[in-house]
């Protein structure tokens, strides 16, 4: 995370009941009157500074209620503006930020986030409900098949790698073994855009015993806004989860 020009090491998340220090009316204009059903208190350290910024649990609404039961509100309030006229404390923007829960919300195996986003006007503390825009995140579980095949003296592994019904092109790690040996990684292939890879096992290679792997990090998809096309406000980087996957054991003889 970054708060104006000083990077922010840290960030403490104490969830509690109530205001507890924060503003009723900087919590009712967040939350437009909705009671928080769990406030979230971040404890940010930047420039030896302590910024505090609350985030709310509310309910849903309207056709938000079509997404999820519940949302995570943060109400970050305008760079440009002085503090006694609301602005941010040290004239903070964050240009990015990392979330970990722990213990808060179960776990998403298949789903979607999707993150609002409304601006503020230039200079004059006013939000700019106009320039919302929508920036959802899918998650999906991927996979990974290996099979092998054996003509005269070739011997041919082919495979493919999917998530959410399509290829993925990456990288896809080779391994091999002789007889019950641990694996060892012998190639790294490449997948094409439908996820389809080969290799051709070298005639000289003693392995016989075969397994892909892949590690696939999280990365923007044009695609996953599609899947949101009712949404009411533009649909911007669009993301779709990483996954890790290894393959059933394939062998062939030499």
């Amino acid at each position: 995370m970054v708060a104006g020009d000083a990077t922010v090491p840290a960030a403490l998340i104490w969830p509690f009941p109530g205001c507890h220090g924060v503003q009723k009316a900087t919590q009712a204009a967040c939350t437009q009157g909705a009671t928080p059903q769990l406030t979230l208190l971040l404890v940010l350290q930047a420039a030896g500074q302590t910024i505090n910024l609350p985030a709310y649990v509310i309910p849903t609404s309207g056709a938000a209620q079509a997404l999820g039961t519940a949302q995570l509100v943060f109400c970050l309030p305008p760079p440009d503006v002085p503090v006694a006229q609301g602005g941010a404390t040290f004239g903070a923007k964050f240009l990015s930020a990392d979330l970990t829960l722990t213990g808060v919300i179960g776990p998403v195996p298949q789903g979607a986030w999707v993150a609002f986003w409304t601006p503020w006007q230039p200079g004059n503390g006013q939000i700019n409900a106009a320039g919302t825009v929508a920036s959802p995140a899918t998650i999906a579980p991927g996979g990974l098949t290996l099979t092998g095949r054996k003509v005269g003296t070739t011997r041919r592994l082919a495979g493919r790698v999917t998530q959410a019904g399509g290829g993925v092109n990456t990288r896809v790690s080779i391994f091999g073994a002789v007889g019950t040996a641990a694996f060892r990684r012998i190639a790294v292939v490449s997948a094409t855009n439908s996820g389809a890879f080969t290799y051709v096992v070298p005639r000289t290679s003693r392995a016989t015993r075969f397994q892909a792997r892949v590690a696939v990090e999280a990365r923007t998809s044009p695609a996953v806004c599609t899947q949101f096309g009712t949404l009411p406000v533009p649909c911007v980087n669009g993301t779709l989860s990483g996954f890790s996957a290894t393959s059933r054991n394939v062998t062939l003889r030499r």
